[in-house]
């Protein structure tokens, strides 16, 4: 801790020279526990430092490091939070590391001056420049569990190695998910299977893996923008991709998933994401580093635009929300194009307001509305709502891939986005038409945490129980016919190899429905059981099993036991949709010509559903003050997702502008 002698004698920066200028770090040594270090400055793209990527974990900086000049002579102190402390004390002890000369943003950015915009703007060229990046993961806490914890990290690499480049050539998670028969390794070595390894070992790798370190937005270009990447957990070096592969082999459980939903149970901080959600993010950055390694002349191998940046990587954290924007901009292709730049004078409000409108002017689609009705615009009824903003609330999801569906009659049409101001707000005038006006809308419906981990609670009660009524209250208004089922499975599922075609594919589509009724009971009877509930179990789900059994069944109705458990078709049938669906944030509802449709947020009766040129996805309007509208949200409606609102139209003669606000 500091001593008297330091308190009050705080390192004066000296101003850069230039903006090709910055700082880097020299470590001189530990005294009394306290790190000392020179400070120079040189040329951007002298290079020859390493460049640190770390948590700052908290604001508080009850440490300090000491600045020396050439002479030994002590020039002043820099404070430190816990976290740097810890970094800095064990880089010096790092004997893998033999050059101690590190460019570290806590220190080597004067944090109260106005240089950070200006060294932000550079951070892409810092790390680029850097003779590696190293992630410091925090300190060692039990030398010999981390002894053992390193042997099965690197016993695990080996093992699943022969699986990476398969798993590069896959879009992301879930596609890897659905082609795991093409995975050359599957199952766990035998020496590491049921209780080869101790329980702690496991923790330790999770914990690991899933640290806070990877939480951050920033470790995105960190990571990205260096070829040479290196973990140091204590003063220990460990293999990046060993580490961040972790995540990925438990979500496509090649690792066992119990130690996994143990550790996620026991880790308040993370709950704002599960670790589903977290290991996309983790395995867009392992497949990217692969990939550049691999050709060095990208940047990215991803699309790299700041919009799909954003989207890609949504679910990592930063303090300041800006940064949700200037923390990807050294690897988006098109930021100079944008015109968005790292101006930390800029106020929240105005940064994204101007992106969204860059976003609208540059791009070929719209897929930035898509993104806008994710945000939690209704805390701020001014605020644009075809505009991105800060607020990304975790309950709000988009049910289905970009350029998915082709809804419109010209769906490659470029959109022509016109902007105008009413009062003080902005508006985009976009080309469509109105096409459908909702009539029954059942609430949203949340995903819990519970659910996700598999783990049985009264949240996941509450979530099927709320799940059954809604779907069965749709399907009830628009009739219980096979055509309807079929329109109801494929709102469930989003799949463009389901689509109503033939009178054979409404029976394929209806069976599945029934199954996934029948498999929703089943869970609901398990859990009524482990909770001793007496409560009535969805009356209507049973109401809807019957009614679909007289259909599908025919003549062997008299057969059927409702209570019978599934067999292994029908199974396979149910978890089809239960694997596949898409409920977070989404209300079923009805259109007033019965249609059913899955859309995001919160609907209202008389919300009306939208067609725009260039958008690959139909959206919900809800009506306001002079004929103008507010985007509520993204929109699948069954039947009119291939363009048929178009069917015998002249796109011309009928789409007109539609005025947002």
């Amino acid at each position: 801790m500091p001593t008297m002698e330091h308190l009050n004698i705080r390192y004066k920066y000296k101003k850069l020279h230039d903006s090709e200028t910055i700082r880097t770090l020299t470590l001189q040594g530990i005294s009394n526990s306290i790190v000392e270090c020179t400070i120079q400055q040189i040329g951007l793209s002298d290079g020859g430092y390493q460049a640190l990527s770390y948590v700052w974990g908290s604001e508080e900086t009850p440490f300090y490091a000491v600045v020396t000049d050439a002479k030994g002579e002590r020039q002043g102190q820099i404070p430190l939070t816990k976290n740097l402390n810890d970094a800095l004390r064990d880089l010096w002890n790092a004997e893998e590391l033999t050059s101690k000369a590190f460019w570290i943003d806590q220190i080597c950015i004067d944090q109260e001056g106005e240089e950070k915009s200006q060294q932000v703007a550079s951070m892409g060229q810092i790390y680029s420049n850097a003779k590696r990046v190293i992630t410091y993961l925090g300190p060692v806490e039990d030398e010999d569990l981390e002894q053992e914890g390193r042997q099965l990290l690197e016993r695990i690499n080996i093992h699943f190695a022969p699986n990476y480049d398969i798993l590069c050539q896959m879009h992301d998670l879930p596609t890897a998910n659905a082609n795991l028969s093409k995975l050359l390794v599957s199952k766990m070595p035998d020496n590491l299977a049921g209780d080869a390894v101790n329980d702690r070992v496991w923790e330790w790798l999770l914990a690991l893996g899933f640290g806070e370190w990877g939480t951050r937005l920033w470790i995105v270009q960190e990571q990205l923008l260096n070829t040479e990447n290196l973990m140091l957990h204590g003063y220990r070096l460990l293999s990046w991709d060993a580490v961040v592969i972790i995540p990925t082999l438990f979500y496509l459980e090649l690792l066992p998933m119990y130690y996994m939903t143990s550790l996620w149970q026991s880790k308040p901080w993370r709950s704002t994401w599960t670790p589903w959600e977290l290991s996309y993010s983790f395995f867009l950055l392992w497949k990217a580093h692969r990939l550049k390694r691999q050709d060095r002349r990208t940047i990215t191998p991803f699309s790299g635009s700041l919009f799909e940046n954003m989207v890609n990587f949504e679910r990592l954290l930063c303090r300041d929300p800006r940064d949700y924007i200037f923390a990807l901009l050294a690897i988006s292709f098109d930021s100079k194009m944008l015109g968005v730049t790292s101006d930390y004078s800029k106020q929240l409000k105005e940064l994204f307001l101007d992106a969204s409108v860059s976003f609208f002017l540059h791009r070929q689609d719209l897929d930035s509305l898509t993104v806008a009705c994710q945000t939690n615009k209704f805390l701020d009824p001014k605020y644009p709502s075809w505009a991105i903003s800060s607020s990304r609330p975790t309950e709000l999801a988009t049910a289905f891939e970009y350029r998915v569906f082709n809804r419109h009659a010209s769906p490659d049409i470029r959109p022509t986005p016109r902007f105008h101001t009413h009062g003080e707000n902005p508006c985009i005038v976009l080309t469509g038409r109105i096409i459908e006006q909702i009539f029954l809308a059942t609430s949203p419906l949340y995903i819990p945490r519970s659910v996700n981990l598999g783990i049985k609670d009264m949240d996941y009660w509450d979530y099927v129980t709320q799940l059954a009524k809604n779907i069965s209250e749709v399907l009830l208004n628009v009739g219980i016919t096979l055509e309807n089922a079929a329109a109801l499975a494929r709102a469930l599922v989003i799949n463009t190899n389901w689509k109503p075609t033939q009178q054979r594919d409404y029976l394929s589509q209806s069976y599945h429905l029934w199954c996934y009724f029948r498999h929703l009971v089943k869970i609901l009877e398990s859990l009524s059981q482990w909770f001793d509930l007496k409560a009535q179990i969805a009356p209507e789900l049973y109401h809807l099993i019957k009614a679909l059994a007289s259909l599908i069944l025919e003549n062997n109705i008299d057969k059927f036991e409702p209570a019978a458990s599934l067999n292994k078709t029908e199974q396979d049938a149910a978890m089809h949709i239960w694997n596949n669906d898409f409920f977070q944030g989404r209300s079923f509802c009805t259109t007033k010509r019965g249609r059913i449709c899955s859309c995001m947020n919160k609907i209202e009766a008389k919300d009306v559903i939208a067609a725009f040129r260039g958008a690959d996805r139909l959206y919900v309007l809800r009506p306001a003050e002079g004929g103008r509208y507010r985007v509520v949200g993204d929109a699948y409606v069954d039947g009119l997702m291939f363009g048929e609102a178009y069917d015998g139209l002249d796109p011309d003669e009928v789409d007109h502008d539609i005025e947002l606000i």
